[in-house]
């Protein structure tokens, strides 16, 4: 109700009472007991009034949407984190979860998995202080449908089959505002939750200001079982550790924990081929690896001997961004194939050179992993929202002048590396390609911003200096 509705609401309460016949009866009465009337009958009226006006505030105060969808009280996961468990029958029937950011969060992850990992899941809306609306998917989990997005910090769809997240801040331009914020999702055909929460981490020093580092857990499906061996005994803790550490140190970054674990028998001859297109097999060997992982708070890395498609492959995958703390997420792991590189005399490709590329590939899906998108998209017309990463636009670089060879680039509508060039880019290490030639690879000032914020990188503990 208008404020109008509210005086002659109240108004129409107190007229009413004062018609009562507990006032007509004072004439009938002695003038001590008329007075005594009057007096019991006034205070009566003015008790009535004051309840008109309270009902009529209520009546027309505008009512807040009822979410108690989270347990309200946070849970200590890590110093640095804490998590809030939504009720899973309440957000499904409310379509969204709604939690409060504190003044030292300094990110949050909010993620869904559905009870079915068969079952569409998709983020349609994030809400924050004010009623600011940060992100919004005119998609429908029953449909398919992704888009279109409107979002000042992203053109990301934050869903698919089995579990969706969305992780903020997504860009050093959208900082976390202490504050409430709503989550709006759907799920196909309202299929129910197995578990939706969220993240927080905090800082009460700034975060800018503190070395964070990153626990790796290595899955190995492999037939080969004395590449495993020198995987176990030299690469891990030598030429992965130093091309990562090689992109991560220059921002204050660092790799903690490598810890290697390998699939048995029977997961080496069920996972060491993965099909990229098929749902159920990646998300077997995704569970299969995180069943057995000790550190919870690691990137899991499933890596396989081979991933292939129609097409031909890719050197690996992962979902942007994905579930934490889940040992049942269906999308909860990265992957990579490791005959995606493999020495080649003839185009002068060693073994050194492939171990950079297993470690950039490493690294390039787990940064998709935590939220980070491809400068420049293979269009050359869709970017990231980082101020500080290089654009690779069709218009000028498709056909241009290999940097390298010096020969005419093919017009395709599409960019290459080539094309690109350090200008454009190359050399980052969420290129969507990556070739060689462009190593050492890099993480811009503001990749790394967003990768310090996330819950997968930590504090240093005591233990790490030994």
């Amino acid at each position: 109700m208008d404020q109008g509705r509210t005086d002659v609401y109240g108004s129409l309460l107190c007229v009413a009472v004062q018609r009562s016949g507990n006032v007509t009866l004072a004439s009938q009465l002695s003038r001590s007991d008329a007075q005594a009337v009057v007096f019991y009958a006034s205070c009566r009226w003015l008790l009535w009034c004051l309840l008109g006006l309270v009902c009529a505030v209520v009546l027309t105060k505008p009512f807040a949407p009822t979410s108690d969808t989270s347990t309200v009280q946070r849970e200590r996961v890590a110093s640095d984190l804490e998590r809030v468990r939504f009720d899973q029958d309440v957000a499904v029937q409310s379509g969204f979860v709604e939690f409060e950011v504190r003044p030292t969060d300094v990110s949050v992850h909010v993620q869904f998995s559905a009870l079915d990992p068969r079952a569409y899941v998709l983020i349609t809306g994030i809400q924050g202080p004010d009623d600011e609306w940060i992100y919004r998917n005119g998609g429908s989990a029953d449909d398919d449908e992704e888009g279109p997005v409107t979002s000042a910090f992203t053109d990301s769809i934050y869903g698919q089959y089995g579990d969706a997240a969305v992780f903020m801040p997504m860009v050093p331009l959208q900082p976390l505002k202490p504050g409430r914020y709503r989550v709006l999702f759907d799920t196909q055909a309202d299929a129910r939750l197995r578990n939706s929460a969220a993240l927080f981490k905090s800082s009460e020093r700034p975060i800018d200001e503190s070395l964070q580092l990153l626990d790796i857990n290595l899955w190995v499906a492999h037939t080969d079982a004395a590449w495993l061996e020198e995987l176990a005994d030299q690469r891990l803790d030598g030429a992965y550790r130093q091309t990562l550490e090689g992109i991560l140190q220059p921002h204050d970054l660092t790799v903690g924990e490598l810890s290697l674990y390998r699939a048995s028998n029977e997961q080496i001859a069920e996972f060491a081929l993965i099909d990229e297109y098929d749902d159920a097999q990646i998300q077997s060997a995704c569970r299969a690896m995180l069943s057995g992982v000790e550190n919870e708070r690691a990137l899991n890395v499933v890596m396989v001997e081979t991933l292939y498609a129609d097409e031909g492959g890719s050197a690996g995958f992962s979902s942007v961004p994905g579930p934490l703390f889940d040992t049942s997420a269906a999308n909860g792991c990265v992957f990579m194939g490791e005959t995606a590189y493999i020495t080649d005399a003839a185009e002068g490709l060693d073994q050194a050179m492939v171990d950079e590329l297993h470690a950039v590939t490493m690294l390039h899906e787990g940064g998709h992993f935590m939220s980070l998108e491809h400068p420049s998209e293979s269009d050359g017309r869709s970017f990231d929202y980082l101020s500080d990463t290089p654009e690779c636009d069709i218009q000028s670089h498709d056909g241009r002048i290999d940097e390298w060879t010096g020969e005419q680039g093919e017009i395709d509508g599409e960019i290459s590396d080539y094309e690109c060039g350090t200008a454009g880019g190359a050399d980052n290490v969420l290129f969507y390609s990556g070739v060689i030639e462009y190593a050492p690879f890099k993480l811009s000032r503001q990749q790394a911003w967003v990768l310090r914020r996330h819950p997968l990188f930590r504090p240093r503990t005591p233990a790490d200096s030994h």
